[in-house]
């Protein structure tokens, strides 16, 4: 960005990230944790240093995340069972869980917001839609001292955002019937009072094959194309592959 400043002073800048996934830690509770799949703390630390300080110190910086920022489907090892995965309290127990793991950049967040004229915009995707609840956008907000959470936007009612004239940014969930969701229509309550969020049918095909097979082989879902990934596995790993196809073939044939 630099040789853009040469003859014209940057007024504001606007940055887009998303899927980071960030998950509860590579360890939880003493055990290996094979569902984090961020590992790059000191970088994203770095990234909102970088943007709040030296050149950028008096730019107006505008950081889009557009969602999954934190991945509440790859959270291990919640006390809960099966649907009560997707209830409120679990919910919080799950972000809770994310937060600890991940102390640094949160704080670089804070101090990013610390600085003259900085913004972050938090657009929920598919991997964090529980964020959706009110319980848990006031929790994530409590993160950061009061000073700076009116400088985070975070509503679930903010689909598209448009940072600039012509400028349209949307999570891609949206485009896909698997994980798209309603967020006016993704909360029930039970007659106890008990709120739960109804997730797509793709997050539960994340929660219950994805994570299953990803906690035997890390690579489970990094494959792309998916032929390629089981036409080698054919090859090399065929049990593991074939366990994988069968639960892929019975979950798509219950869906439908």
């Amino acid at each position: 960005m630099r040789f853009l400043r040469k003859n014209k002073k940057l007024e504001k800048l606007i940055l887009v990230i998303s899927d980071l996934h960030l998950g509860a830690g590579a360890v939880v509770d003493g055990r290996r944790n094979a569902l984090e799949d961020f590992q790059s703390d000191q970088e994203l630390v770095d990234f909102f240093v970088y943007y709040s300080t030296g050149d950028y110190a008096n730019v107006e910086v505008e950081i889009i995340i557009n969602g999954d920022f934190l991945d509440l489907l790859a959270v291990p090892f919640v006390k809960c069972f099966d649907d009560e995965y997707w209830s409120e309290k679990a919910s919080l127990e799950k972000l809770e869980m994310i937060l600890k793991a991940h102390p640094e950049v949160m704080e670089a967040i804070e101090n990013f917001l610390k600085h003259k004229n900085k913004k972050i915009v938090y657009i929920i995707g598919n991997h964090d839609g529980e964020l959706i609840f009110d319980s848990l956008q006031k929790r994530f907000l409590e993160e950061f001292d009061e000073s700076v959470r009116s400088s985070i936007t975070l509503s679930k009612d903010l689909h598209t955002y448009s940072p600039a004239v012509g400028v349209y940014l949307q999570h891609g969930h949206e485009y896909e019937l698997a994980h798209a969701f309603d967020p006016n229509e993704s909360i029930l309550e039970s007659s106890k009072g008990d709120k739960y969020f109804i997730p797509s049918w793709g997050s539960y095909y994340v929660t219950h094959v994805v994570n299953k097979y990803k906690q035997e082989r890390h690579h489970a879902n990094a494959v792309r194309p998916i032929r390629n990934f089981l036409i080698h596995g054919m090859i090399f790993d065929t049990f593991f592959t074939l366990r994988f196809m069968i639960a892929n073939a019975y979950y798509f044939a219950m869906v439908r």
